[in-house]
This record gives C-alpha cells, structure tokens and sequence, in this order.
C-alpha cells in the first residue's frame, strides 16, 4: 500500500501512529532497524520533487531534508531517490526514464542467455527467431509501457535495443549493415517484426 504526505513534517507525525495502528490489528509494518545491518527496510519514503523551476536551488530541492524517517529505538524509514513496485520504478523526478532503463536491462539478460541457442543459431529460422522474439523479449521489455509518458530520447532507447536485437538474429553487425545498405525495414520484414512503436501502441 503508499501512504501519501504532503509534508516532512506530517510524515513524522504520523509514521509512528501508522506503526502502531498496524499493530492493533496483528500486522507489522517493516521498518529498518540499525541493529541488524543485513536487515534493511522493505518500507521506504520516495521524497517526490517538484518541477525545477519551482526550487531557487534544484540540486538540494531548497536544502530539503531527505534523511531518514526515525522512529525511535534505532528504528527508521529510509528516503529514496527511486522505488521498485511489482517490478516497475518510481522516480523522485517522475520520469519513465529508469523504468525503461530497467526493462531494457532485464530484456537484454533474457536475450542475452538465449542468444547463442536460439537468436544467434544458424539452423533456427528467422521466422522462428522473430516469434521467440515476440513472445519472450518483447513483453519483458515492454512491461508496464501501457503507463509509460515516453518522450522520443525514451522511444530512442527502445529503438536502439530493437535494432541490436533485429542484427544480432540476422547474424549481421551495424557495419556489415552499412556496408551492404541493408536496412532495418528489411530487417524487420526477414523476421516478421514490426517497429518498436508498433508494439509500444499494441
């Protein structure tokens, strides 16, 4: 569950009554304990900034305070910069710019351990390669996308990870590409794919 405050100051007001009212109920809120080093907090505060323009300094957001939430008896909330929620990223500044950075990450593991078997093997056909693409990459990559405000830097970065991807199961390199004019449109059309805004908007 987010509990939202519009202050620092509510925050620490009401984060110990939060605490204690969970535990009327017989459940337990987890919180940080500098007791035990390898038992970090699963709770965290996101400290959500406002536009730039709306700070005289943007870099400390006007000195705010982004220490930890303490509760007493060494316990804490720790402030974060950015959050994981069922695998998609919350950001201080907003922007889809981690989530899709994580995404492009993950995808590119998964590719990367299929690649010599399956994307990069010469005796799979690239009609095949094309739908392990779609069924296995692509719905990594994408996941969350329906909630995404991409700018075209961000599409940017989809794109590139598409193209590699469409080079590496052609068994061709962006030189080879160049040399011989094959472009990315042919590419696509050899494995069945389409552009990476299609599956964006699909």
């Amino acid at each position: 569950m987010a509990v939202l405050f519009e202050s620092r100051q509510s925050l620490e007001l009401c984060s110990p009554l939060l605490v204690n009212h969970f535990r009327k109920f017989g459940m337990e809120i987890h919180v940080g304990d500098r007791k035990q080093k390898d038992k970090p907090s699963k709770t965290e505060v996101l400290f959500v900034a406002s536009s730039p323009r709306a700070y005289e300094n943007p870099e400390t957001y006007d000195g705010a305070d982004l220490s930890d939430i303490e509760l007493g008896d060494d316990k804490y909330f720790p402030v974060v910069d950015k959050f994981c929620y069922l695998g998609t990223f919350l950001t201080r500044l907003c922007t889809d710019k981690e989530d899709v950075c994580n995404r492009k990450r993950r995808a590119g593991g998964a590719f990367g351990t299929l690649r010599k078997l399956l994307f990069s093997s010469s005796s799979v056909s690239y009609v095949a390669k094309g739908k392990a693409y779609k069924s296995l990459i692509l719905p990594i990559l994408l996941y969350g996308s329906e909630s995404w405000c991409l700018t075209e830097a961000l599409y940017g970065h989809l794109r590139v990870f598409h193209h590699n991807c469409l080079r590496a199961m052609c068994r061709l390199n962006r030189s080879q590409t160049f040399v011989y004019g094959i472009s990315n449109a042919v590419l696509r059309e050899r494995l069945g794919l389409q552009p990476i805004k299609f599956y964006v908007s699909k």
